[in-house]
């Protein structure tokens, strides 16, 4: 299905036909536009229109027959990907938990039915367009910026290798032969190329976390969890660490980045410690659609002041210590959790460790009849009996 470029297509998704019509004669008193409309009975229907008809804005009753607002918001998400179009949820019944969880969930307005003025309904359209029109300009613009940074990091590694080459080279088979003040400078020239080259390869890894996040899938977290161990276990035997862990649920994510958020937390523990062995303790418990987890640790912990740019990039709380890390491990397990829709927070007091709690999605269950085969066939069916708009 084709449409008229100079139209907005909206998607009514309502199992009442007399709300659908009020919307439609409702916006048809818009004189500087014109509107084409696409109607969905249910939100099995409304997802499968969504995916062929590519509307400007959905208009999504919250009480439908398969599936209720929030759980079609789920499932337009896991479906579209980025590409999910502006949604204004209306409800019979408004109620303000409902409204926020709506929010939440990538809906841009909520509205109550009953008498919506047609300059309101106009306003939460646009409005909602406009919204989501802004924030892929700026995630377009935060992916170009990435993508310079990975792409300038990527020509850097290049002469650092021939760098550090020839400085090890130098250090064989001339080292012998300087004097101290002269192999001093050679020995700080191969320190600062190692550890230019460790900031390299950390740009390359922040500059590439979160982009799984685009293709999730249900991913279990105990694998995740083993994958992260097994690259880090010379430095949990050299810690002489334990790490405890709970059996964790599945969810919803790319699993190279929930590997490396894992990863950059148990490092940080690792190196942010104090005499005794380090202990980490991982737990997770259910909050509504979300998994809340937990990563604690006896570490050096966190002084009050500095947990405000602890998830900053380049930011070094203990630069002088021994182990300090470049200053983008927390940064980058920041970027993988809120690319995953996520939030991520800490609890630490200096000499007592630190607490991570961050968020991750459930996996979607999948509530349209017929489970993972309803949207084709619905689609099927439209083109059999040749139905359109």
């Amino acid at each position: 299905m084709t449409s008229d470029p100079e139209k907005i297509r909206i998607l009514i998704i309502d199992d009442c036909p007399e709300d659908r019509q009020a919307y439609i004669r409702l916006l048809r008193q818009d004189g500087d536009r014109e509107y084409e409309f696409v109607e969905a009975e249910s939100g099995t229907e409304g997802l499968a229109r969504n995916r062929t008809d590519r509307p400007d804005c959905i208009l999504l009753d919250y009480s439908l027959p398969d599936l209720d607002g929030l759980e079609f918001l789920d499932q337009v998400a896991a479906d579209a990907g980025d590409a999910v179009p502006p949604v204004v949820m209306l409800t019979g019944q408004g109620t303000q938990s409902v409204a926020v969880e709506a929010m939440k969930r990538g809906a841009q307005d909520y509205l109550v039915k009953s008498g919506i003025p047609f300059k309101t309904l106009e306003r939460a359209i646009f409005n909602a367009m406009e919204r989501v029109a802004l924030y892929r300009r700026l995630e377009e613009g935060r992916r170009e910026l990435e993508q310079f940074a990975g792409s300038a990091a990527r020509e850097l590694k290049a002469p650092l290798g021939k760098i550090s080459h020839f400085t090890d080279f130098l250090r064989r088979e001339y080292r012998p032969r300087l004097d101290d003040r002269a192999g001093d400078y050679l020995d700080q020239t191969h320190l600062a190329v190692g550890k230019m080259s460790q900031l390299v390869n950390g740009l390359l890894e922040y500059a590439k976390a979160g982009l799984g996040a685009g293709s999730k899938e249900p991913v279990e977290l105990d694998r995740v969890l083993e994958e992260a161990t097994a690259s880090l276990r010379a430095d949990i035997e050299e810690a002489e660490a334990r790490i405890d862990a709970e059996a964790l649920p599945a969810v919803f994510g790319g699993r190279e980045d929930l590997v490396l958020l894992f990863r950059h937390l148990i490092l940080n523990a690792l190196r942010f410690r104090r005499q005794d062995p380090p202990r980490i303790q991982i737990s997770s418990r259910q909050d509504g659609d979300e998994i809340q987890l937990t990563v604690s640790d006896n570490g050096m912990g966190i002084d009050a002041e500095d947990r405000g740019r602890l998830f900053a990039p380049m930011k070094r709380l203990h630069a002088r210590h021994e182990s300090s890390g470049l200053g983008l491990g927390l940064a980058t397990c920041r970027k993988v959790v809120e690319m995953h829709g996520g939030r991520i927070r800490v609890e630490s007091e200096p000499g007592e460790g630190s607490v991570f709690h961050f968020t991750l999605k459930k996996p979607v269950a999948d509530k349209r009849p017929g489970s993972g085969n309803a949207i084709d066939a619905v689609l099927e069916q439209r083109a059999t009996t040749g139905v359109s708009s």
